[in-house]
């Protein structure tokens, strides 16, 4: 497929059409790539890939697994538009399960809030039927489904975490190793930080353990 048919107006990539399908060994091997990186590499890694597509100051949110004050917005990006640009939402889910409807209404939602042209869903497994529903459905904020299949075959066609040899196309392990890595060092060094806070806070209690009454409460703002 001519590469030009996959990318949208402005460049950035069209994420309702993907290449031709990459074999099934291949997309398996991809995807289960995907799922055993840590969760903020996964993160680092559709943001590459978005980057790669054609979209532009591509950036992740937050880091942890839990939803918080961003409402489920786990990366922003831009595309150019004409003359001006336009936001894009995503959420990225790194399950095995079926995505439910509520992550589309809550990724939907998000997009009102950031005023952003369509909201896009990548998923290292499927959606269920009632999530699909719900996207397919004509609301004023498109909300796109990216599934296992079409994201591998994404990434394999703009070679993130994929490599042309001799034999064809094939896993690119400095890719995942290189992702992944960066956030060992990081964790690690939360880890040596964590271990000092500790050792801070248990001196914090001794010290003022002996000159705290047990039964008195500490005071705020008296």
């Amino acid at each position: 497929m001519d590469r030009q048919r996959v990318r949208g107006k402005g460049g950035a990539i069209n994420f309702r059409t993907t290449p031709s399908p990459i074999s099934a060994r291949l997309a398996d091997e991809l995807i289960g790539r995907l799922h055993s990186l840590p969760y903020p590499a996964f993160l680092d890694a559709i943001a590459a890939l978005m980057d790669r597509a054609g979209y532009y100051d591509a950036a992740v949110l937050r880091r942890g697994t839990d939803r918080n004050s961003d409402g489920g917005v786990d990366l922003l990006a831009n595309a150019v538009a004409g003359l001006g640009s336009v936001g894009i939402v995503v959420q990225a889910k790194q399950y095995a399960e079926p995505v439910q409807k509520r992550y589309v209404d809550e990724i939907r939602g998000a997009a009102v809030r950031y005023a952003a042209s369509h909201a896009v869903i990548f998923s290292t497994s499927a959606f269920s039927n009632a999530a699909c529903d719900a996207a397919s459905k004509g609301a004023s904020v498109p909300v796109i489904l990216v599934d296992r299949s079409k994201l591998a075959d994404l990434m394999a066609w703009h070679r993130i975490g994929v490599v042309r040899t001799k034999d064809g196309l094939a896993i690119d392990p400095a890719f995942f190793e290189g992702v992944a890595s960066r956030h060992k060092e990081a964790l690690n060094r939360l880890d040596s930080l964590d271990a000092n806070h500790k050792r801070s806070l248990l001196t914090v209690n001794l010290w003022f353990g002996d000159r705290t009454s047990s039964s008195e409460s500490p005071r705020c703002g008296s």
